[in-house]
């Protein structure tokens, strides 16, 4: 990916330069889904123009899972108690209406959901409509009064009358209700876009990861909370704790439960939608229907984590008693171990039981911290 639009074909009658200024010095997030909404539905539906909700819809389909799943804020924070960014607020008031619908739902079924609790999401459906048409056009146009961007009307009038001097990418059609009001696309930078769309797709991801990492400083692994996750495997994983169960005794550090090789899941302590990685320090085994319960949250600290570093402890003493454990050991770790403290400090044999807890629980600790700040609910079994 590049942060600087590097594309295939520019035509001489398109502004290619101008128009890879559109995501320029982001004061929010909506550009980068504006757009990508706009080439979404170009690519998707074969048409050229769009209602202002139907681009407005499919914004906050894409954003649903980086807001409820991975818990990202899209914009600086909070002022006056409101989110400062109105994509999210849109995502967050469709949340609150339906508490229900999965932070996995596909996209499709967040939009039939923003249409069923359509008085509970209009007010944030409708101030996304204030600003972010114009604003996108902004490298095109020339405003002399900063406060005609929030004049629909003056907007929709500059440009339409920079369009008789120039190409541009879209043009607005007025309408009484602000979202009935429609996009259209120019043919020739419809096609255009048609022709670079995987090129322009990575261009906006990009800028958006860039933009979402300084607003979220310290979560780890931004660039894999753009989309839901996908299915890992862990069967290495597995693999190894099915051989430390087989020479010492683990119970399930929620219920009690004594583990046995058939009815366990691999539950990441800290969730993966925070920390978006497979570290072996991070992973244990669990009770099927404690994992389930506990889904996206992050167990009680006080409660679980003196037994979670226990559990650990006694993988970390089987890796370097047995030759078979530690042959799987090596082999988790090509992929589950890149975490530089760990290697260093760690997995190295000669570790008291003393030093080991405080090694990793000082570094759990730090990560289980971040993703309370961040929003991360808590549970108990």
């Amino acid at each position: 990916m590049n942060k600087e639009l590097q594309v295939t074909y520019a035509p001489g009658h398109l502004d290619i330069k101008k128009f890879s200024r559109m995501l320029d010095s982001p004061s929010q997030c909506y550009k980068f889904y504006w757009l990508e909404a706009i080439l979404q539905l170009l690519k998707d539906s074969g048409d050229r123009c769009f209602r202002y909700e139907e681009i407005i819809d499919l914004m906050i389909a894409n954003a649903w899972y980086t807001v409820t799943m991975y818990h990202l804020h899209l914009g600086p924070g909070r002022i006056n108690n409101e989110h400062s960014d109105k994509v999210e607020d849109a995502v967050l008031s469709l949340k609150r209406a339906a508490p229900s619908l999965s932070e996995t739902a596909r996209k499709q079924e967040v939009i039939k959901q923003l249409h069923i609790y359509d008085r509970e999401v209009i007010f944030a459906k409708t101030e996304l409509t204030k600003n972010v048409p114009y604003r996108l056009l902004s490298p095109f146009l020339t405003v002399a009064d900063k406060k005609s961007w929030y004049k629909k009307e003056r907007m929709i009038e500059l440009i339409s009358r920079t369009a008789e001097k120039i190409v541009l990418p879209y043009t607005i059609l007025n309408a009484d209700n602000v979202l009935d009001c429609r996009v259209v696309v120019n043919d020739q930078w419809a096609d255009w876009m048609l022709m670079e769309y995987p090129i322009l797709i990575d261009w906006i991801n990009f800028n958006k990861v860039i933009f979402l990492q300084g607003r979220n400083p310290e979560v780890p692994g931004i660039i894999y909370k753009l989309e839901p996750p996908y299915a890992r495997n862990l069967n290495d994983i597995k693999k190894l704790w099915n051989s430390v169960l087989d020479h010492v005794e683990i119970h399930d550090i929620y219920s009690g439960r004594l583990l046995n090789e058939e009815k366990y899941d691999i539950d990441h302590f800290v969730p993966w939608s925070y920390v978006a990685m497979d570290e072996i320090w991070n992973l244990i085994p669990a009770d099927k229907s404690c994992n389930t319960s506990k889904n996206n949250r992050l167990p009680d600290w006080d409660k679980y984590s003196s037994v979670y570093l226990e559990a650990q402890y006694k993988m970390y003493t089987q890796i370097f008693r047995n030759e078979d454990i530690y042959s799987l050991f090596r082999k988790c770790a090509k992929k589950n171990l890149n975490s530089q403290w760990a290697i260093d400090q760690l997995y190295i044999p000669g570790k008291q039981e003393e030093e080991f807890k405080g090694i990793l629980g000082t570094n759990l600790k730090r990560l289980y911290d971040s993703a309370i700040i961040q929003g991360y609910g808590t549970w108990k079994w």
